[in-house]
């Protein structure tokens, strides 16, 4: 199903985000009129806004970043065959958050509040996001992050699930505690603000506390309260060897990602590369396993990618190659990928 050569394509960007113009909507119009095949794939962008509407529990996502990457899908898909995959692509896993909803519900007695029902919120590489749970407590999402919780918090416990990072502002209730399960290490609080990072492919299990009281517990036959933590500490657990290290930390440098900062705290450069991937939706390779041994602790707020590789640059023997982001038949996305190696010397 091919589009006209009238059609803007930034124009379909403009309408998933709800920015369209009066100008923009009578253009739309116009393009849906132009033959049947496009009213019908007008029919098909509808039901997935539609089903979009989901997201109405999500309260902030990056938009503006969304948008961006929108119009870099758009310009490189080259008119694909399928341009149904192409937009279940940007509705599924660019610019929203996907918010999977699974509830359970008892038909037999309709009026029972169902402790079972769960939701689960997606955020993709690129994306950061705000929502708010039943308690009224707040959770922002980084990057590639998912975290599942109920539609209704029972009566003893607000049990959630983190995988990837989230930084916590926790409703005050000392008869309520909210417990935050990442595997085999979790923490519980009655009322604070906190960060837990735990990313699948990373060794290490994180906690950084910045107001409040925070209790690390650990599941065994029983799960036991291990370790206190009160603000500016921080517990790193390492899943290799199951030992964990306690230090004093500047907490604010820990949750800048929030405020849109990207940050390194002295940490060595396979980190460093992971939150790039994330932050920017590419994918990093490192040709010469020995700049693993560089770290670096710097912040980023409104640099673009180029501009942070070639900071990057001037601190460490490195130099890189892009490969542009290619559409397959299928009508699918590949990521940019930066190819990172150790410079010459005498190279520029």
């Amino acid at each position: 199903m091919e589009l006209n050569e009238d059609f803007n394509d930034e124009l379909l960007a403009r309408f998933f985000l709800d920015t369209t113009s009066a100008e923009d909507k009578i253009a739309l119009e116009e393009w849906i009129n132009f033959s049947p095949e496009n009213a019908l794939l007008y029919e098909d962008i509808e039901k997935i806004k539609k089903d979009l509407q989901l997201l109405e529990k999500i309260e902030e996502v990056d938009s503006v970043a969304g948008l961006k990457r929108i119009k870099q899908l758009i310009r490189k898909r080259n008119r694909p065959r399928n341009v149904f995959k192409i937009l279940r692509n940007i509705a599924a896993t660019l610019f929203f958050p996907l918010l999977i909803y699974s509830a359970f519900h008892s038909f037999s007695s309709p009026k029972k509040i169902d402790f079972s029902a769960l939701t689960e919120v997606v955020v993709p590489n690129g994306v950061r996001s705000k929502i708010t749970l039943p308690d009224g407590s707040t959770v922002w999402l980084n990057s590639g992050s998912k975290l599942q919780y109920p539609v209704n918090f029972d009566e003893k416990t607000r049990n959630v699930k983190l995988i990837g990072e989230a930084f916590f502002e926790v409703k005050k209730n000392p008869s309520w505690p909210f417990k935050v399960e990442m595997g085999k290490i979790g923490v519980v609080v009655k009322g604070t603000s906190f960060s837990c990072m735990a990313y699948p492919e990373e060794k290490i299990i994180e906690t950084t506390v910045l107001t409040g009281r925070v209790g690390m517990t650990a599941k065994g036959k029983t799960e036991k309260e291990f370790e206190i933590l009160m603000p500016n500490s921080q517990v790193t657990y390492n899943k290799d060897n199951n030992t964990y290290v306690k230090k004093v930390v500047d907490a604010s440098r820990y949750i800048a990602w929030r405020n849109g900062k990207l940050v390194f705290n002295d940490e060595p450069f396979a980190q460093v590369v992971r939150k790039i991937n994330y932050w920017f939706n590419v994918k990093i390779e490192i040709q010469d396993k020995e700049l693993l041994d560089y770290k670096y602790k710097a912040t980023f707020e409104n640099e673009s990618l180029y501009q942070i590789l070639e900071l990057l640059k001037m601190t460490a023997p490195i130099q890189y190659r892009f490969i542009k982001a290619k559409v397959n038949k299928d009508g699918e996305v590949n990521h940019d990928t930066i190819i990172i190696f150790k410079r010459k010397k005498g190279a520029a």
